[in-house]
């Protein structure tokens, strides 16, 4: 009941008829009137609102454009009204073409003759529309081979297809004509043009020849197909941005063919502002798609990345990247960025993401990881964070690191190492000995995160005071790492890489055989126990 009151209404406000669908007579009704913003009590010819006026000037009345369904705002037009006018074009007549008759059949032409009229297509609702043609005519009936009749289809750049009719039949009759007729399919390109030939090849046995447009009818419109990662799967539609540290640029492999199938190959050349085909300078791409629907393969590689998922697009024009747009497919250009390191000190873990390092409180900083070691036993407790875009991304990115320069922590001679780093050949410093094969004191954590483990000497415990056992003598270089951290979606990279690093402390030890263990930071490197990001080199005083 809703649309009824609503019609009721729109009729009491614009004063239009209830009981007559149109209430100015002018043939259009007022329903279609005020959906193309018309008036509909202006029956007379105003430039806009009559069924005689024409506002968008594509050469059809607004009474025509609503017979022939097409949109009188829009210049564009749709299939009926493309043959529509094709049929008309030559003052209520379509295409024709005629040659002089040849001066061995008492004419005045001696030479070839090659004659054209041409049809400018205009701006489509869709990139191409085939239509089945109807030509007829006359040819020569000596030779074949002669008197060639053709129609030409040309996008709005070139030469898309050219489509034969008929021509000479060999019979040997010289100066006699025989009439013809075919039926051929045609494509018609938005904003191009089609040409309808009459080649005589040579100049002779011609008489009163010629070729004309007989019918039109509507085929299909043109369509093409393009599948990102060589699949028609949408959900595998996606390509990592290209990374300037270090440089990459990665590809996937697309793909695209003709779907509605028509005379000659169509060229098209593939856009698309956050892609490239494939390398940075490759702002656009060629691609000449058989007439047979076979496919033909292209790379890609992302250049911006996604705002949302499925926001870039690979757009298909028609023979030039100025072409009307003819195909397209949306895909989603995946990169991470904004990569940061939180450390500051005594700082609460932003997620739950404490339980790999453990430390005591849970928080950011240099931490010790035991509580109330006899030796402390200190690392770096920091947090990585990065942005995902698309931001509504919901498949998983893995967030890896690599380890570069990294010094292990030693002794300086004369004494041996003592200090190992993630080694999971040696105990723990808690409980001493030094036993690989207990596994209640071996270091099994291969992740690099700087911890230091047995600072006395091997195979004594920790608290054994004894001269030369748990008490390292000299200037004891500790740990530095620097990483770099980077983003994998799939086994590909799509982020730039991020430098951190962490430092511990480079020390002096006391003598040997004093029966305690103290420190003694390095003077002149009040930050050596530090972490942040980039990266950082470490001397040995």
């Amino acid at each position: 009941m809703t649309p009824k009151r609503y019609r009721k209404n729109e009729e009491a406000v614009r004063g239009t008829s209830s009981i007559r669908p149109d209430t100015d007579g002018d043939g259009l009704p007022d329903g279609w009137e005020v959906r193309h913003g018309f008036d509909p009590l202006a029956a007379q010819t105003d430039g806009t609102h009559g069924a005689g006026d024409d506002p968008d000037g594509d050469g059809l009345t607004n009474l025509q454009e609503f017979q022939m369904d097409g949109d009188p705002t829009n210049p564009a037009i749709n299939a009926a009204q493309l043959i529509y006018r094709l049929m008309h074009c030559r003052r209520g007549s379509s295409l024709r073409v005629g040659v002089g008759d040849s001066e061995n059949c008492g004419g005045s032409n001696p030479d070839r003759q090659e004659a054209e009229d041409v049809f400018n297509v205009g701006p489509l609702m869709h990139s191409g529309y085939l239509l089945a043609l109807t030509v007829e005519g006359q040819v020569e009936d000596h030779n074949s081979g002669y008197d060639k009749v053709s129609m030409r289809s040309y996008t709005a750049t070139e030469l898309q297809s050219e489509v034969p009719f008929f021509g000479g039949h060999n019979n040997g009759n010289e100066c006699s004509m025989v009439a013809e007729q075919a039926t051929t399919n045609v494509w018609f390109w938005s904003n191009g043009s089609v040409r309808l030939r009459y080649d005589t090849v040579d100049g002779r046995y011609h008489t009163d020849a010629y070729a004309e447009l007989a019918a039109a009818a509507f085929v299909r419109e043109f369509k093409m197909e393009i599948e990102v990662n060589d699949t028609a799967d949408k959900d595998d539609d996606l390509v990592c941005r290209y990374s300037a540290n270090p440089a990459g640029r990665p590809t996937i492999p697309c793909r695209a063919r003709v779907q509605s199938r028509g005379p000659g190959d169509v060229p098209v050349v593939l856009t698309g502002d956050k892609l490239r085909f494939s390398g940075e300078a490759d702002t656009t791409k060629r691609l000449l798609l058989p007439e047979d629907g076979a496919w033909v393969g292209f790379d890609i590689s992302g250049q911006i990345g996604s705002n949302f998922k499925n926001d870039a697009e690979i757009e298909a024009h028609l023979s030039s990247a100025a072409g009307c747009k003819c195909g397209s497919a949306d895909l989603t250009v995946l990169w991470v960025a904004h990569t940061r390191l939180r450390n500051a000190q005594d700082a609460l873990f932003a997620a739950d993401n404490a339980s790999e390092l453990k430390p005591n409180p849970a928080r950011l900083g240099l931490q010790q990881l035991v509580a109330d070691p006899t030796i402390p036993t200190l690392a770096h407790v920091v947090e990585i964070a990065a942005e995902v875009y698309p931001l509504d991304f919901e498949q998983d990115v893995e967030f890896t690191r690599d380890n570069i320069d990294e010094f292990i922590a030693y002794q300086l001679p004369p004494y041996p190492p003592q200090i190992s780093v993630n080694n999971t050949g040696i105990a723990r410093g808690e409980g001493g000995g030094n036993d690989p094969a207990n596994p209640g004191f071996l270091d099994k954590d291969p992740r690099p995160y700087g911890r230091i483990y047995d600072w006395d000497t091997p195979g004594h415990a920790t608290g054994d005071f004894d001269e030369g056992k748990n008490n390292p003598q000299g200037i004891l270089t500790f740990i530095r790492y620097n990483f770099l951290q980077y983003a994998m979606y799939n086994g590909v990279r799509c982020s730039d890489d991020f430098a951190w690093y962490v430092r511990l402390t480079s020390e002096k030890t006391s003598p040997p055989g004093t029966g305690n263990y103290v420190h003694h930071t390095r003077p002149g490197h009040p930050a050596d126990n530090a972490a942040g990001a980039g990266s950082t080199t470490m001397s040995v005083d």
